[in-house]
């Protein structure tokens, strides 16, 4: 079976006017068609770089948000901070800390209190 249907497309990928045989032909060529294929992969590649980038990122941030007590280190991450402005406001009593073992501990409820 052969069909005599002649249809006027424009190209998905070039955007070029062509003649289509068949009423579902999206591209001008093989050409055009090979390389929106190409190009729709790299950026799918690339999308699914970006979301592992974001997992990564955003992994320590829910890890800490399932922890009672905070190490300097992560209550810098919380609080946006740097670590000689933390050891600062606990010199000042701004904030309240424990020493345990040579390691300094912070209740992340005393600085949910601090902004309350």
């Amino acid at each position: 079976m052969t069909s005599n249907v002649r249809v006027l497309r424009v190209c998905i990928y070039c955007n070029g006017e062509f003649i289509a045989k068949t009423a579902f032909t999206k591209y001008c060529t093989e050409r055009c068609n090979k390389r929106h294929y190409k190009q729709r992969q790299k950026e799918k590649k690339i999308e699914e770089s970006n979301e592992e980038t974001t997992k990564i990122i955003q992994r320590p941030l829910i890890e800490l948000q399932s922890k009672e007590f905070l190490s300097i280190k992560e209550t810098c991450t919380i609080l946006n901070l740097s670590r000689s402005t933390i050891w600062r406001m606990m010199k000042k009593d701004q904030i309240k800390y424990k020493k345990f073992r040579g390691r300094t501990i912070i209740l992340k409820s005393d600085l949910y209190e601090m902004f309350e």
